[in-house]
């Protein structure tokens, strides 16, 4: 995983696939906001822009290689804003094959939102009140 400095240096660099076929251009770095840690990449990839897992990636020269495939790249889901909302994680879990515990460090549990950010927005989850916590109002 790549820390929240590292990830500040993803932009702009070329996202490669497993084979090491160019995939595009980084364009932005999502966090998870509990451990500051990039979770997705978004990539350019003709007109569309797509969001690829950074779980096992590798920072080369210049290039960030990713361990998917090029087709399941570009026909990953496309993110829509400053964060990764909840509905649009799961989707790219589902496409990838993977869980909110292969993209983190830890056990996967956090107890904040497990919205991702994108690098450096200032929109951070964690400042929620909580009011739709399961465990408020729990004897």
């Amino acid at each position: 995983m790549f820390s929240e400095e590292q990830a500040a240096e993803l932009r702009g660099l070329t996202l490669l696939d497993a084979s090491e076929q160019e995939v595009g251009e980084i364009d932005e770095v999502y966090l998870i906001p509990a451990d500051d840690q990039a979770a997705f990449a978004s990539v350019a990839v003709g007109e569309r822009r797509v969001l690829v897992p950074l779980d096992e990636a590798d920072l080369g020269e210049g290039v960030v290689t990713a361990r998917y495939d090029h087709e399941m790249i570009v026909e990953a889901p496309e993110p829509s804003g400053e964060a990764v909302d909840p509905k649009l994680e799961e989707a790219v879990y589902a496409h990838y094959g993977i869980s909110d515990a292969t993209i983190r460090d830890d056990s996967g549990f956090s107890s904040a939102a497990p919205t991702a950010r994108r690098q450096g927005s200032s929109d951070d989850p964690r400042g929620e009140t909580g009011a739709d916590d399961a465990s408020q109002g729990h004897p």
